[in-house]
C-alpha cells in the first residue's frame, strides 16, 4: 500500500521530470503500481487519455495471475500428490467466466458493484485495525527498504527490457 500512495503523489512528478512518453508512462505505472485505482489516479493526473492504456497492462497482470498461481502451486506442492485450491480462486474463476463469456449473466452482476464496494472496504479495514503497530515499530525501516528494492528491480527490468526491443 505504501508503494502506491507514494507512486500516486509522486508518478506525476517522475512523468513531468523524464522524458517519457505517454504511452512509456502508462506502461511504467501499469507495471509498478499494485492496484488498479492507484494506477488511475496515478495516470489520470497526468492526462485522462492515458488511464485506459495503464489499465490494458495492469489488467494483464492481473489477469496472468490464472496462470500464475496454479504454477506456483504445482512448484511448492512437489512433494506432496494433492493440490488444494482455494474456493476464492475457483469462485473467482466461475464468476469471471460467467460475466465475461456469457452476455444474459452480464446485467446480473451489474447490482453487484455496490455490495462488492463494501466488502472490500471492509475487508481493507478489518486487515488495518487488525495492524500490530508495535511490531510496525519494531521491525524499523527494514521492510520498506524491501518493497524499495524490489520496485527498483521492476524498474530496471523494465527499461533493460525497453532498451533491448
Amino acid at each position: 500500500m505504501m508503494l502506491g500512495l507514494i507512486g500516486m503523489i509522486f508518478y506525476p512528478m517522475v512523468y513531468d521530470l523524464f522524458p517519457f512518453t505517454k504511452e512509456e508512462f502508462g506502461f511504467f505505472a501499469g507495471t509498478t503500481l499494485p492496484m488498479i485505482g492507484q494506477v488511475k489516479v496515478a495516470t489520470g493526473n497526468v492526462g485522462p487519455d492515458l488511464v485506459s492504456a495503464a489499465l490494458q497492462i495492469k489488467l494483464v497482470r492481473v489477469a496472468f495471475l490464472i496462470v500464475l498461481i496454479p504454477l506456483v502451486m504445482l512448484v511448492s506442492n512437489r512433494g506432496e500428490r494433492r493440490i488444494t485450491v482455494p474456493w476464492f480462486v475457483v469462485a473467482f474463476v466461475f464468476v469471471s467466466f460467467l460475466a465475461n463469456m456469457l452476455p444474459q449473466f452480464a446485467g446480473l452482476f451489474e447490482w453487484g458493484r455496490t455490495l462488492s464496494t463494501f466488502f472490500l472496504s471492509a475487508g481493507l479495514t478489518a486487515i488495518g485495525l487488525s495492524v500490530d503497530f508495535e511490531s510496525v515499530v519494531d521491525e524499523g525501516l527494514a521492510p520498506f527498504g524491501v518493497i524499495f528494492v524490489s520496485w527498483l528491480s521492476v524498474v530496471v527490468t523494465i527499461f533493460l527490457f525497453r532498451n533491448i526491443w
